[in-house]
């Protein structure tokens, strides 16, 4: 499946499971169906329950055994384990005394909610852990101050979603062998290894919408995100901030898309492509906001990475280009360093709109300096813009354009003799224009009076005068490259 089609399958499962589910969603093996209901139809009510942890194996059997049929038997534990009315173990606290908190494995045949409960001081295996799982959903719970928050193991279908998980000083959230599960909208920071880890082909999972915040410390991780040997999975809409590195993609992980995200102020990096015993192939990276000035932005050893797609990629905000022709993309691709040799050909920049051109008059200021008889007036302007292309006068409003080249400065414009000379005497009105490369236009109407009894009036001004007038014009055009400030790509 190429990466378009990838992205068009999983994305669009997101987006039709959203307006259909109220406040969370339920997951079931993607592969084969989706399946929505609303949680709070035909489930009952449970009390606040302060236990010891929870072991769940869905294949036991025997009286004794801690199946499905053991839980529902349990004060803590609503539901039936249907799609409409599905096992709820809700509103409980479980001190692990660094075991698990709830351990679930060998359930793939019914539906339960792990919904509103408290799991802390759990080890390596996890507050949470599933192994062979399918059709649950960990909802809005806080898995905090455990070694690790949550670890799933050979699951498919999980929907994890609205969760806190604070503190876990290994790892936040970590997936093995794990496809086919949403991660959405969770708030994770302070764990010393990852935030969330994908590894072992944990594949085509969506990660949207989550903050991956402060996972530091550690020699050779602390990243937000890390994915190893793992392939096709979306990550979209999330906060990267305040890691080691915002992701990292290692060891024989391709066509993983990572698009509209803020990976801010890591400390090392903010995108990390390395290889290990194999390269990583053909993943996509675009939209990203990728602003990390105490660390490099990115930096890629993979293979044939692509930084940009439908003429769309980053922005980074250490670019050095420009974007002359003011269409938000930089005119010189962004280079990353690294083995692949790489670069984003499109990267998002906008360095402000150019400023309109300016038209100063110099000479004659005065009213009573603009009167002219026989000879025709000579026009002393200043005309400022950083991309000047034409510019002409006009006499009385009329259709008929008097071009002259313009400069950035000084511009003497001696007004056409013969139609001057076919002028009636009385108020004539000469309007100068000039435009720039983008179609900004200005003008500046100026009025004169023909009266042939009178003598007609110097234009230039002269020595002291004309020095003043050339100070003027240069102090006015570095003003002008001072203008076209830099704008935030956010």
């Amino acid at each position: 499946m190429n990466l378009k089609t990838k992205f068009s399958f999983t994305f669009s499962i997101v987006l039709l499971l959203l307006p259909l589910i109220s406040n969370f969603m339920i997951p079931t093996n993607i592969t084969t169906r989706i399946a929505q209901f609303n949680v709070n139809d035909n489930l009952k009510s449970s009390s606040y329950w302060i236990i010891s942890p929870i072991y769940i194996n869905g294949s036991a059997i025997g009286v004794d055994a801690h199946n499905w049929t053991w839980a529902e038997s349990q004060p803590w534990c609503t539901g039936n384990g249907t799609l409409i009315n599905p096992y709820l173990l809700e509103n409980i606290t479980i001190d692990c005394g660094g075991g698990s908190g709830i351990f679930i494995e060998n359930s793939v045949n019914v539906y339960f909610i792990v919904k509103n409960c408290t799991i802390m001081s759990a080890g390596t295996n996890g507050g949470i852990r599933l192994i062979e799982v399918q059709n649950g959903t960990i909802f809005n719970n806080n898995i905090s101050n455990n070694y690790v928050g949550m670890y799933l193991d050979q699951c498919e279908g999980i929907n994890i979603t609205k969760n806190i998980v604070y503190d876990n000083i290994g790892q936040g959230i970590i997936l093995l062998l794990s496809m086919y599960n949403l991660i959405i909208n969770n708030t994770q920071k302070g764990s010393r290894y990852y935030g969330l880890f994908l590894q072992g082909q944990s594949n085509n999972n969506t990660i949207i919408g989550n903050n991956f915040t402060e996972n530091t410390h550690s020699v050779y991780d602390g990243d937000g995100i890390k994915i190893k040997n793992s392939n096709g999975n979306i990550v979209t809409e999330n906060l990267l901030k305040d890691n080691d590195r915002g992701i990292q993609i290692l060891d024989h992980s391709n066509e993983n898309e990572i698009f509209d995200n803020k990976i801010h102020d890591n400390a090392e990096y903010g995108v990390l492509i390395q290889r290990e015993s194999r390269e990583c192939l053909d993943n996509i990276i675009y939209d990203n906001n990728i602003t990390n000035p105490l660390g490099m932005n990115a930096y890629d050893n993979g293979t044939n990475t692509q930084w940009d797609y439908l003429n769309q990629g980053n922005y980074w905000a250490d670019y050095l280009g420009a974007d002359n022709n003011d269409d938000g993309i930089g005119d010189i691709p962004y280079i990353i360093l690294g083995t692949d040799l790489s670069q984003d050909n499109f990267p998002i920049w906008d360095d402000g709109p150019n400023p309109v051109p300016i038209i100063i008059l110099n000479s004659p200021l005065e009213v009573s300096e603009r009167t002219f008889g026989i000879s025709a007036p000579t026009i002393n302007i200043t005309i400022m813009d950083n991309d000047l292309a034409e510019a002409w006068y006009t006499i009385n409003s009329g259709t008929i354009r008097y071009y002259f080249s313009p400069i950035n400065g000084i511009n003497i414009i001696s007004i056409n003799q013969t139609v001057w000379s076919a002028l009636d005497e009385g108020s004539i009105t000469i309007t100068i224009f000039t435009n720039d490369t983008q179609g900004q236009e200005v003008n500046l109407p100026i009025l004169f009076t023909k009266d042939i009894s009178s003598p007609s009036q110097p234009a230039i001004p002269y020595g002291n005068y004309y020095i003043m007038f050339m100070v003027i014009s240069i102090l006015s055009l570095l003003m002008i490259a001072s203008r076209k400030s830099k704008i935030i790509y956010s």
